[in-house]
């Protein structure tokens, strides 16, 4: 709810990496589908008796869902290009994670305009960090 220190955000993304030379041959497009159902923790600040100001810091972390192909995992240690299991890398692939992170978000009206990065944990083993730009309603 405005004006709550808690909340509940359910959000969806696809991420779209570039491409590494040396992976060029191998398959194209790296993409990430995901959907997130978070906790959110709001810190806000510039408020006072008489102001309606809805800026605020906040953190943010829960569980996902991530879809995902052309995505090479070399395993810890091992020298680049050394990939295993290429024949299945263009199909793809299904695994729940976990994210967590925080952000500055502008309330106006009913919305909120934010600016977050958050870790993003790809089953037990895999990360990424996006920089988000978002709109909540």
């Amino acid at each position: 709810p405005i004006g709550s220190p808690f909340g509940i955000r359910l959000d969806a993304a696809y991420d779209q990496f570039s491409e590494e030379s040396e992976f060029e041959d191998l398959a194209a497009d790296p993409s990430i589908f995901s959907v997130h159902l978070n906790g959110k923790l709001r810190f806000p600040f510039f408020r006072t008796m008489d102001s309606d100001s809805r800026t605020a810091l906040y953190a943010v972390g829960g569980g996902s869902y991530y879809r995902y192909r052309n995505l090479f995992w070399a395993p810890e240690g091992t020298a680049c290009c050394a990939v295993d299991g290429t024949d299945s890398i263009d199909r793809w692939s299904d695994t729940f994670g976990w994210n967590a992170g925080g952000g500055l978000s502008f309330g106006f009206g009913p919305s909120s305009v934010f600016l977050e990065a958050r870790w993003m944990g790809i089953g037990s083993d895999r990360s990424f960090v996006p920089i988000i730009l978002g709109l909540t309603f």
